[in-house]
């Protein structure tokens, strides 16, 4: 996290390509962002949400300084809430009701982000939960979001076991086909490749820590050791211990 103060008009940033969310807010001024080569103007009182992989490029062309915080977020529950309230690369922006909550928890998270506590992560990670609640507060619940909420809370909890599809199904209450057909409708994806999804991103959290070794991450993910290396490198274009080294490097 952190603050932008007193960006003035020409300042620019990028193009670059992160592998995070990124939060912003604007209190102050104002410029464009352009998004994957799409523009969209910022003015203030916004906040906008920047995906994994896009290619974004910052331009502040108004005379007034621009000033806001920004939050560097990341997780596999973070992209299925803002699917479901229409936040995407291809409209960034959170509702304007939402803004002053969004705003004073990112502001909380940047006042907060030195907290070193046995407490701080929760803190922090609570704060991220109510920018999630303020936003799904107007969606409407329906039979369809009740069962995939159920799967996904069970894959949440449960990815370090031994999932299959059927065993999905059942915890939905419907046929297996059925099933992944209406999964792959909602996430974009299969059943199978959103596990594999989680496990990979929880493997990248696991081999940051120098204390344990490629195997035992395998095992805590839920994944085959023999196959994990390989299911890696397929996922991310590099091993295990080749990620290790390269986060290494960027420290």
């Amino acid at each position: 996290c952190a603050i932008d103060k007193n960006i003035r008009q020409g300042s620019k940033c990028g193009p670059i390509k992160r592998d995070v969310f990124l939060l912003e807010t604007c209190v102050r001024g104002g410029g464009t962002i352009i998004i994957n080569d799409k523009e969209f103007h910022i003015t203030p009182r916004t906040a906008y949400f920047l995906f994994p992989g896009d290619i974004v490029k910052h331009v502040n062309d108004e005379p007034e300084t621009r000033e806001g915080y920004y939050c560097a977020v990341d997780g596999i529950q973070l992209e299925r809430v803002l699917k479901r309230v229409g936040i995407t690369s291809d409209a960034p922006f959170a509702p304007s009701w939402a803004f002053d909550e969004i705003n004073a928890r990112v502001k909380e998270l940047y006042l907060t982000r030195d907290d070193s506590d046995p407490g701080a992560d929760i803190r922090r990670t609570a704060h991220i939960y109510s920018i999630l609640g303020a936003l799904l507060k107007e969606c409407e619940q329906t039979p369809k979001n009740h069962w995939l909420n159920k799967v996904l809370g069970f894959i949440e909890t449960n990815y370090h076991t031994d999932i299959s599809v059927a065993k999905l199904a059942a915890e939905a209450g419907l046929e297996r086909s059925y099933f992944s057909t209406l999964f792959k409708a909602e996430m974009g994806m299969s059943p199978y490749a959103y596990l594999t999804e989680l496990r990979i991103k929880k493997a990248k959290s696991l081999i940051k820590e120098e204390s344990f070794s490629i195997g035992e991450i395998a095992f805590a993910v839920g994944l085959d050791p023999q196959n994990f290396a390989r299911i890696f490198q397929r996922e991310l274009g590099m091993t295990p211990k080749e990620y290790r080294t390269k986060i290494k490097e960027e420290l």
